[in-house]
């Protein structure tokens, strides 16, 4: 009997250090368990991270070439605005200026005076031309009719003083007459050589030699640019 419960004393320890053991090795894997759990929780919210990271950043980059993309179409608005503005007061000034032309054709000795010189001005730009054509608006045919010959006259006599030579020019009168403002028009070889002195003309080299400055009264692009 003693030998039975001996037995069965050892055989109980022996129950009890094994159920003790593997409540240890369960209680290791437990832990080694929750250990690799959460190594692979932080990787995938690493991983995650990561992508979000990615994708915002990809979102902020196309937002910004979006955003820079509109300014860019702003500023081509803003900028063709501008042009066509500046082309509208172009316009209205070369109206202005046209409107001022009424008071120099009315005065008559004045104007007189103009187309003398206005058609000496262009015989002499060409004067290596043996044969020129002169026209002109239909309103001053006459007069330049009129002061051709002396026109002609002073131009060769002018040669004459500063080339000693004898110019050897014929001028015709086109009565042909074209639209303009006022002046005169001389052509030669057909038309292939052409001296354009009349106030549109002149206005068109005013407007254009003048257009730096206009350009910066009217709209103070210098005052922009030195901002910019």
């Amino acid at each position: 009997m003693a030998q039975n419960a001996e037995t069965n004393r050892r055989i109980k320890q022996m129950v009890a250090f094994i159920r003790q053991e593997a409540k240890d090795k369960a209680e290791e894997i437990q832990v080694r368990a929750n250990e690799e759990c959460n190594v692979e929780v932080l990787k995938m919210v690493d991983r995650e991270k990561s992508k979000l990271r990615e994708y915002y950043k990809q979102q902020e980059k196309r937002i910004e070439i979006e955003q820079k993309i509109e300014r860019q179409k702003l500023l081509d608005e803003f900028r063709m605005n501008l042009l066509k503005l500046r082309e509208t007061k172009k316009k209205e000034l070369e109206a202005q200026a046209q409107a001022k032309f009424k008071d120099i054709v009315n005065d008559k000795a004045s104007y007189k005076q103009f187309l003398l010189d206005a058609l000496m001005q262009a015989m002499i730009k060409i004067w290596d031309e043996r044969e020129v054509i002169v026209s002109c608006r239909k309103e001053d045919g006459a007069l330049v009719k009129q002061i051709l010959p002396e026109a002609l006259k002073a131009v060769k006599a002018k040669a004459k003083k500063e080339t000693d030579e004898d110019l050897e020019m014929k001028a015709t009168f086109d009565s042909t007459p074209f639209k303009c403002c006022g002046g005169v028009r001389v052509t030669a070889r057909g038309g292939r050589v052409i001296c354009d002195n009349t106030l549109d003309a002149r206005l068109k080299i005013s407007m254009y030699n003048l257009l730096p400055f206009v350009r910066d009264e009217l709209f103070n692009q210098g005052t922009l640019q030195n901002k910019a």
